[in-house]
């Protein structure tokens, strides 16, 4: 069984961008009421950059980037396609998982949520891999391992 590789990704200041959208799009106000949740959200996003492939540390891997899907899946949902302009002021970066030199950059969470998801997907393809598959029961659990991730879409509020 084969796995991907991870797709890298650059860093962005999520928290300030998030804090400067809505408070130009809502009020300052609510932009500092938010801003707790705001840097919430950036740390995850720096813990998935950091994230590597190890036998110990799949599991951990497979549930920050669910975590990290559900809650830019909730932003999306919550602000709509006003995020997905280009004058959004919030571009991701990521690189190619099977050439890391070439690199695209985009001002959408819908690419954000792509590039996680394919993540996602590369760290539960590891922990298939990892799995004794020459048994039933290692066949099993190597298929099943995406059921311990549970539903990674997020529900619109």
């Amino acid at each position: 069984m084969l796995h991907l590789p991870l797709k890298g990704s650059k860093d962005v200041d999520l928290a300030q961008a998030l804090f400067r959208f809505v408070e130009n799009t809502y009020s300052k106000a609510q932009a500092t009421e938010h801003r707790q949740a705001f840097a919430e959200l950036h740390q995850l996003r720096e813990r998935v950059q950091k994230l590597t492939l190890t036998e110990k540390g799949a599991d951990d891997a497979v549930r920050v980037l669910a975590s990290y899907y559900r809650q830019i899946t909730t932003m999306r949902s919550r602000f709509g396609s006003a995020v997905d302009e280009p004058d959004s002021q919030i571009e991701f970066k990521w690189r190619d998982a099977f050439r890391p030199q070439e690199k695209c950059g985009q001002h959408s969470v819908q690419f954000e949520r792509a590039s996680v998801l394919f993540n996602l997907a590369a760290a539960l393809s590891f922990m298939g891999s990892q799995q004794k598959r020459t048994d039933a029961d290692g066949l099993r659990t190597a298929c099943q391992a995406r059921r311990s991730v549970g539903p990674v879409r997020a529900r619109p509020a």
